[in-house]
């Protein structure tokens, strides 16, 4: 019990960042297992003893430790552990040769043990592993897709939503029709069992594939966890204002064409079948269930232009962000070009996403972004873009 506690102990403080204190409490754990013979715990603390000399950047140290758990006669599946854990430094490390040689060891251990969650959980990383060397694509597909049929026979909805993600990963290279449904799917699992970090990455990747194909308004909301979308005909005010009365989503975007000016009447935005003016756009956006109690945190209007000849037009920002009783409003003051928006509003909540990060400075590092960008560097096409209102 005491090997186990400092074993417990280790991982806490490696995961603090307390690498130091960490190889101290593993190694006392991995003194009283081995004194006791304890075969399976001895493994699990050189394993942890690896990947905290990982952290540490220390290659030498993390492979030493990885090759005396694969020494030690345990268990089959804790062997595997520790190949795929080398592996990993491996690769890292950009040792190609030593990477190859294990992956193909691995593919044969996994072909000798018997089916389970540890071998198919094997099977994803090895994918992912192999996918970073450049293996053939279908020596990935084939494993990923009999991992797929196995976690799903399982019904190991997070596994799956992994080993999905993964594929799209593969056929994202050339195969971006392919890569979209596969994505969406690994996606809407990953959210259904509140995966977080899964949702984030097959997110972002969905964004990826669908501007690759030049799906650029769909790229946009595809980076809204979680959200609803309504697209083309559905974007309708009706649509618009029922979804906005009934879920309690404190980010609304609207990436539709429309207008600013310094007079009302000529300040809309445009719906698939109609124009709604600004004066409509309170009771549109402000019309929730009256026990709902989630106001409209951040307005994004991605697709707007300020009346030309207007020198005073950008005070119809204002008065959209005032009349939307939105806290925050983010617009653009002309019309940009698809793509270059598709990429700072990625950026923007991406950038939202971090703890701490206010809205100006996730709108700050969306800008400077781009203006590294060779593509976007022009002032022309991340200056656009302006907050009202609440800035944090």
């Amino acid at each position: 019990m005491k090997a186990q506690a400092l074993l417990n102990l280790g991982n806490v403080l490696s995961r603090l960042g307390e690498y130091e204190l960490a190889a101290q409490s593993l190694a006392q754990g991995l003194t009283i297992a081995q004194q006791r013979q304890e075969k399976d715990l001895v493994v699990e603390i050189l394993l942890s003893l690896g990947n905290n000399a990982q952290f540490e950047e220390k290659t030498t140290a993390a492979l030493a430790f990885y090759q005396r758990a694969i020494a030690t006669d345990a268990d089959a599946d804790l062997q595997l552990r520790a190949k795929l854990d080398r592996l990993d430094v491996f690769i890292s490390s950009s040792q190609i040769v030593a990477a190859n040689r294990e992956a193909q060891e691995i593919s044969q251990l996994l072909k000798e043990l018997p089916p389970g969650q540890t071998i198919i959980q094997a099977k994803v990383s090895l994918a992912r592993n192999l996918l970073e060397l450049e293996r053939p694509p279908m020596t990935i597909s084939h494993l990923l897709l009999e991992a797929v049929r196995e976690v799903q026979a399982l019904k190991i909805s997070r596994l799956e939503a992994d080993a999905l993600g993964i594929l799209g990963s593969l056929y994202e290279q050339n195969q971006h029709a392919a890569a979209e449904p596969i994505t969406e799917k690994a996606l809407l699992i990953a959210q259904s069992v509140d995966a977080r970090e899964l949702t984030y990455q097959w997110q972002w990747q969905l964004g990826r594939i669908l501007v690759a194909q030049g799906k650029t308004e769909q790229a946009i909301v595809a980076n809204l966890v979680p959200s609803e979308v309504l697209l083309n005909q559905n974007f309708t005010r009706d649509g618009l204002q029922q979804k906005i009365a009934t879920l309690p989503y404190p980010v609304v975007h609207l990436a539709t064409h429309g207008q600013f000016s310094s007079r009302a009447e000529d300040t809309y935005l445009l719906t698939w079948n109609d124009c709604v003016n600004v004066k409509n756009l309170d009771y549109l956006l402000q019309n929730r269930d009256f026990n709902q109690q989630t106001p409209i945190e951040l307005l994004i209007l991605s697709a707007f232009q300020t009346a030309a000849g207007d020198n005073n037009a950008a005070l119809g920002l204002a008065g959209v962000a005032i009349r939307s009783g939105a806290r925050s409003t983010v617009a653009t003051l002309w019309s940009i070009q698809d793509d270059s928006t598709a990429e700072l509003i990625t950026q923007f909540y991406q950038a939202l996403t971090s703890p701490g990060t206010s809205k100006a400075e996730a709108l700050r590092q969306a800008q400077l972004s781009l203006l590294r960008s060779p593509k976007y560097s022009h002032p022309y096409y991340w200056s656009a873009f302006v907050l009202v209102g609440n800035w944090l």
